[in-house]
């Protein structure tokens, strides 16, 4: 009892000084002064992850110096020139998401922060917002576990069993349209080019290779219900690398954007073997970047990039 009052007190103490008396065995006061006893953030926590929903100066004050606001899954089918993405948790139903407005806005609030963003590497984005499921008329728009159902294209809900597949499952080509590597790397052209926004690219240098592509079949079944191999998607990796590169030399590449821990071992169902030797799936993935790199001699990685959810009951 005594720790969760005294955690209590410094969540408040955030808002600035108080008072509090408490009635125990006996009246006891607690005065805490937030101007008081200040130390300094450790300066290897830095970054965030999506939106801000806070005024400026909140992240300003914070020191905040790194924002990540591809927002995952919803960034694998982002359609830069339409401001549209898929939504893979809420039936693949695609709605407006516009990266442009965001990293001016980041620009005009946060100057000396760095934003990260993604490209593409599935192979389509989302192309229109007309054959969402109607989830008002279904449900009043109420979540249940049934939302990664894949219904947006015309799809019908499978009620009986929420966690399973749809009765009917919706059409992709119905909300998505084909995303070469040229379609995903051209929004640098459109930000940092002569006829683009004026963005200061030394703003955002650091961009995901897509987001944990390693379970794709999962969170984008609609497109891949069968995961790619391991080797197919190096390719498109390798091809959607070298053309940033050549469009922004200084990027910083940032991958593989591993799920967990087990993806960081093992990718699908594979097992990869060169010359009769195992190598697991991060293994492979810096083997095929080494290769590529000394063949070619463009760099193609410069961030390793491992996603984790700790699930472990301790430390």
């Amino acid at each position: 009892m005594k720790n969760h009052f005294v955690l209590h007190c410094f969540v408040l103490a955030w808002m600035g000084s108080f008072t509090i008396t408490r009635a125990l065995s006996q009246d006891v006061t607690i005065t805490v002064n937030a101007a008081e006893g200040k130390r300094a953030i450790s300066p290897y926590i830095y970054g965030r992850n999506n939106t801000f929903d806070k005024p400026a100066s909140f992240y300003t004050d914070a020191g905040l110096r790194f924002v990540r606001m591809n927002a995952g899954n919803n960034a694998t089918k982002y359609n830069w020139r339409r401001k549209i993405t898929g939504h893979p948790d809420w039936y693949n139903n695609v709605y407006g998401s516009n990266w442009d407005a965001t990293s001016e806005y980041v620009a005009s609030n946060f100057p000396g922060m760095q934003v990260m963003w993604a490209f593409q590497l599935l192979g389509r984005v989302a192309s229109n917002t007309n054959n969402n499921f109607n989830d008002w008329g279904f449900n009043q728009s109420q979540w249940w576990q049934g939302v990664n159902q894949n219904l947006a294209g015309g799809g019908v809900p499978n009620t009986d069993d929420p966690g399973g597949r749809a009765l009917v499952e919706g059409d992709d080509n119905l909300y998505t349209m084909e995303w070469p590597a040229d379609s995903t790397v051209a929004i640098l052209d459109h930000w940092f080019g002569p006829d683009g926004l004026n963005l200061n690219k030394n703003q955002f240098l650091y961009w995901n290779m897509d987001n944990e592509p390693d379970i794709w079949n999962g969170t984008h079944d609609d497109v891949m219900d069968v995961l790619l191999p391991a080797s197919e998607f190096m390719d498109r990796f390798i091809e959607v690398a070298k053309k940033a590169r050549a469009i922004f030399p200084e990027i910083k590449i940032c991958g593989p954007v591993t799920t967990s821990e087990w993806q960081w071992y093992k990718w699908g169902d594979e097992s990869i073997r060169i010359d009769g030797k195992y190598y697991c799936w991060l293994e492979y993935f810096l083997k095929r970047i080494s290769d590529e790199e000394k063949a070619t001699g463009i760099r193609l990685l410069d961030v390793v990039d491992l996603h984790n959810y700790p699930y472990a009951p301790t430390d």
